[in-house]
């Protein structure tokens, strides 16, 4: 019941059956236009992961009803409290989640990391540059201001990493012979039958 893990998952199988079948019969069997469309399915996976998951955050940072210089700072500066502190329980929530998935493509991993962090970071960094002094100068700044925009951007950055296995000097060779297997069953599923003379 997950709408981004959805969408994480067909973009990321979008994007493996897009570079299987580059590299198979199947792709000129389909045609350049059907391979086309499944690589625009795969961005638009990605348009809507990103919507439903970390396209979130940016919002929460609103500026609605904050002013700056006026006699109401103090209830400025509680809006800023909650904004800072609802922010950063919904990010380490969908970072939680999220640390747990891969993507193994590393193309698609740097893409989709770079989005996020276009997707989060500069509305982080505005709404600290404006409005972090009203908390970091009262008590406990760091229950409000809990990452730096250089630490959540790393943090960004290292998502969806492949994870070592126990079985990890075996890796290669194993995905090696998988990945041959694959390959072999998608071009033996749609190997076109010679014509009868």
């Amino acid at each position: 019941d997950d709408p981004a893990l959805s969408c994480f998952f067909l973009m990321n199988n979008y994007t493996f059956l897009c570079h299987i079948l580059q590299e198979t019969v199947f792709r000129d069997l389909m045609g350049e236009n059907w391979l086309s469309e499944r690589q625009q399915r795969m961005e638009n996976y990605t348009e809507l992961y990103l919507k439903e998951s970390w396209g979130k955050l940016p919002g929460i940072l609103s500026e609605e009803g904050l002013i700056l210089f006026s006699p109401g700072r103090s209830t400025t500066q509680e809006l800023v409290k909650k904004r800072l502190r609802e922010f950063t329980d919904v990010f380490e929530d969908i970072y939680r989640k999220q640390s747990e998935w891969v993507v193994s493509d590393n193309g698609l991993r740097e893409k989709a990391c770079q989005l996020i962090v276009q997707s989060v970071i500069p509305s982080y960094r505005f709404f600290l540059h404006n409005y972090g002094h009203l908390v970091e100068n009262g008590s406990s700044p760091g229950k409000y201001v809990r990452y730096t925009v250089l630490t959540l951007e790393s943090m960004l950055n290292s998502l969806f990493q492949p994870r070592m296995t126990r079985f990890s000097r075996n890796n290669s060779s194993i995905s090696t012979h998988l990945m041959g297997k694959l390959r072999n069953a998608v071009s033996n599923q749609f190997r076109v039958a010679p014509i009868p003379t």
